[in-house]
């Protein structure tokens, strides 16, 4: 993705923000794409926020107090704040938004990190305090409540009963921004006067510009992507987090008996072989489906494949193609690999629509049977990203087929390095690449407010350089 400017637009407003992907809607719980966040989360304020420079602010709240033991936090929301209609933001609202998140996400199968841990009855408001209550401790809860999907909803955009999304493309807005225009390549969102300055950069865009056109990629002020992306303006420096992201293609036929991908072995010498063709091509492949920016993980010891059975026919996979352009050495690199093993390999693009589908297991058919996908990890609580990797029908969704894995996420303190393990040993998942997620800021753009950690770079703290 990409913030950036039309070509001849005078110096300072508005800027555009480009990416591959435009929001489908503007309900905060279908925000399985970055966009989603990027585009909406200035729209949402959270409890506290942690976009200047990763120091957390008050956000909807002005004040907190944990409890000794952390299984009780309040928070005491700030006076005079409101809605973009000038109605005055309440407890209440925050308390109605996550309740109805929480039921959605528990009818999907999915969960978030806050609600995996609150009590049955977690939710409380006396006056202007919030209080929250937890079956663990929660140390970690600040950090956690920051996220776009936690923010405020005006309550007229949810069903009382269903919490089903009745605003459709017209959210209003808590946040620094709202939505000004949607149209066919994209969004604009617009600086709020009646919102506070001193939480957003002095110098915030008051117009901003999000879209999918590729004419105006080479254009952007900022793109957001990749810190391993090659294909950014020109000057432009990378701003973001250390390695978080995951690469990796995905064996998605394994559970039919006639795949290629049905047979252990046949994975693990397809796998072998495709990251021997990469080297080849000086692209070398990690031995750890984990970045090693998280503390105590290693590469994997892997042996190597025996050889493998006959494959019933071609490989068929989706190539990476445009759409990361560093791995663009992996559509080639899978094809020489399925060649040298007899089976040969067919280029089968998986539309958009049923991408996120073909991640279940034990689907009647596949569009193709390897695709690739990337998964974004929270350094700060990585092990909450993992269960949601497995856990979740929201999620990666990654595979679990003997039940080892899972076994392993359950016990108290789990050991993500025999996660690691397991995942080679099961062939399914073959890590490709990591990198970090951020933003490519041009010099118009002063990005040194953001936070650079965060996957999503907070809009508000960017601003003019001059």
């Amino acid at each position: 993705m990409a913030l950036g400017c039309s070509p001849g637009r005078p110096s300072g407003d508005p800027l555009l923000f480009w990416d591959s992907n435009t929001p489908s809607t503007a309900d905060p719980l279908d925000a399985d794409q970055i966009l989603h966040s990027i585009a909406f989360g200035p729209l949402h304020a959270t409890l506290v926020d942690r976009g200047r420079k990763g120091r957390l602010l008050g956000g909807l709240a002005e004040t907190w107090r944990s409890s000794p033991d952390f299984t009780e936090w309040s928070f005491v929301f700030r006076a005079g704040q409101t809605y973009e209609t000038g109605e005055p933001v309440e407890p209440g609202h925050l308390a109605a938004a996550w309740e109805r998140l929480r039921k959605k996400m528990a009818a999907r199968k999915s969960g978030h990190p806050v609600f995996d841990r609150l009590a049955e009855d977690g939710i409380s408001v006396a006056g202007r305090t919030l209080t929250l209550r937890f079956k663990e401790p929660y140390p970690k809860l600040l950090s956690q409540v920051s996220d776009e999907i936690l923010g405020l909803v005006h309550p007229s955009c949810l069903e009382p009963v269903t919490g089903d999304w009745r605003c459709g493309r017209k959210p209003i807005s808590s946040g620094p921004y709202r939505l000004a225009r949607w149209d066919a390549t994209g969004v604009t969102l617009r600086l709020r006067d009646d919102f506070p300055a001193e939480r957003r950069h002095g110098r915030a865009f008051r117009e901003v510009r999000i879209t999918d056109d590729p004419s105006l990629r080479a254009a952007a002020d900022v793109v957001y992507g990749l810190s391993r992306d090659g294909d950014h303006p020109a000057g432009a420096r990378f701003v973001g987090s250390m390695d978080s992201a995951v690469a990796y293609a995905r064996c998605q036929s394994w559970t039919l008996r006639s795949s290629p991908c049905a047979d252990k072995r046949a994975r693990a010498a397809l796998r072998d072989r495709f990251y021997s063709e990469l080297s080849s091509a000086g692209f070398v492949a990690p031995l750890t489906f984990f970045p090693l920016s998280i503390p105590g993980l290693a590469s994997v010891e892997t042996p190597r494949a025996e050889g493998p059975p006959a494959r019933p026919g071609p490989l068929s996979f989706d190539p990476v193609g445009l759409r990361t352009s560093f791995l663009a050495p992996a559509d080639p690199a899978l094809e020489r690999a399925a060649a040298a093993l007899g089976g040969g390999a067919v280029r089968r693009p998986i539309p958009t629509a049923r991408r996120f589908a073909e991640k279940a297991s034990g689907l009647a058919r596949y569009e193709a049977d390897v695709a690739f996908f990337m998964v974004e990890i929270t350094l700060e609580d990585p092990l909450s990203s993992v269960r949601f990797m497995f856990e979740s029908k929201e999620g990666a969704r990654l595979p679990d087929p003997t039940g080892r894995i899972s076994a392993e996420l359950k016990r108290p303190k789990p050991d993500l390095q025999a996660v690691n393990a397991r995942l080679f040993d099961d062939a399914i998942i073959w890590p490709v690449a990591h990198a970090g997620f951020g933003v490519w800021v041009a010099p118009p753009v002063d990005a040194s407010l953001a936070n650079d950690a965060q996957a999503v770079t907070p809009l508000a703290w960017l601003g003019r350089a001059d």
